[in-house]
C-alpha cells in the first residue's frame, strides 16, 4: 500500500505570488519557510518573538510539510528579525511595499509530493483534479462566506458568536478574516462546479468529504482550467459556465453578489 507524508519533506509546498517591491514602504515583505507547523502556529510564534500584533499572509499552509509562503509586517525591525533563531521557522527579507499582503492574494501553489511504497510503476499524468480540501473548510467557514455574499449580516454575526448584528458591527471586524470566509465559499463553489462537470464523463469514481463529494476520472482527459467565481469572472468554456450558472441558481446568488463593499 502506498504511503504519503512519512516525513515532512515528502510534502513540499511553495506559494506563487507576483510582487512589486521597492526599497521603501510601510510594509516589509518576507519569505517564510516553516516545517512541522501550520500557518497560524507559525504566526503566533513570530508575533510573540518579535513583540508585534500582526503578520499578514495570503493563505494557510499545511502543518505536516515543508512550506514556503509570503508574509508582510508593518514597519518591521529588520535587525531583530535577522537575529531570529527558531526551530522550524526561517524568515528572509524581500523588500518593501505600501500595502500589506491579504488573504487570497496568492496566484497559485506549487507542490512536490513524494509517494512511497508503490506496488508498481505509475505513469506520469498531465491532468489532476486539484480540489480544495478540508483545510479550507473549517467549521462554519463556507456558511459564513455564503451569508456575507448574500448580505445576510445578522447570520454572519451569529455564526461568528457575536451578540451584535448588522452591517455596522460587521465593519468593525478584521477585513482579511471576512475575505477568508468569502474565499472559503468561492472554493466550495469551485469544487461543486468541477464535480458537476466531471460527473457527465464515463468511468468516474467519487469520494465523500465534509461538504459533498469529489468526482474523479478513471481515464484522464485533456487538461482544462476552472476559474474562481467572482463578480468579474469571464468564462471561455460554455460547459463550465453552464455548471456555474446551475450552481449559482441553486445557491440563489449571481456574480454581482460578490460585489461587497
Amino acid at each position: 500500500m502506498y504511503k504519503t507524508k512519512q516525513i515532512y519533506s515528502d510534502f513540499v509546498v511553495k506559494e506563487n505570488l507576483k510582487l512589486r517591491l521597492s526599497n521603501n514602504g510601510d510594509y516589509g515583505y518576507f519569505l517564510l519557510t516553516k516545517i512541522g507547523l501550520d500557518t497560524k502556529e507559525a504566526m503566533k510564534i513570530l508575533t510573540e518573538e518579535l513583540r508585534i500584533k500582526k503578520i499578514s499572509y495570503a493563505g494557510l499552509k499545511d502543518k505536516y510539510a515543508v512550506t514556503t509562503q509570503y508574509v508582510s509586517i508593518y514597519r518591521p525591525n529588520l535587525e531583530r528579525i535577522n537575529e531570529l533563531e527558531l526551530d522550524g521557522i526561517k524568515v528572509v527579507f524581500l523588500g518593501y511595499s505600501d500595502k500589506p499582503i491579504f488573504l487570497g492574494q496568492l496566484d497559485s501553489n506549487s507542490f512536490k509530493i513524494t509517494v512511497r511504497n508503490l506496488d508498481y510503476e505509475y505513469k506520469k499524468i498531465s491532468f489532476f483534479e486539484n480540489y480544495f480540501d478540508e483545510q479550507r473548510f473549517s467549521k462554519n467557514n463556507v456558511s459564513t462566506g455564503r451569508y456575507i455574499v448574500k448580505k445576510e449580516y445578522a447570520e454572519v454575526m451569529r455564526l461568528l458568536g457575536y451578540k451584535e448584528s448588522g452591517v455596522n458591527q460587521l465593519k468593525k471586524l478584521d477585513k482579511n478574516r471576512l475575505k477568508f470566509y468569502v474565499n472559503s465559499y468561492q472554493s466550495y463553489l469551485w469544487n461543486s462546479t468541477v464535480a458537476r462537470v466531471l460527473s457527465s464523463s464515463k468511468d468516474i469514481f467519487k469520494l465523500k468529504y465534509s461538504l459533498g463529494e469529489f468526482t474523479f476520472l478513471k481515464n484522464k482527459e485533456r487538461d482544462f482550467k476552472v476559474p474562481i467565481l467572482n463578480f468579474d469572472t469571464e468564462f471561455s468554456n460554455k460547459i463550465i459556465k453552464d455548471a456555474y450558472e446551475n450552481i449559482m441558481a441553486n445557491e440563489n446568488i449571481s456574480r454581482d453578489s460578490f460585489l461587497i463593499r
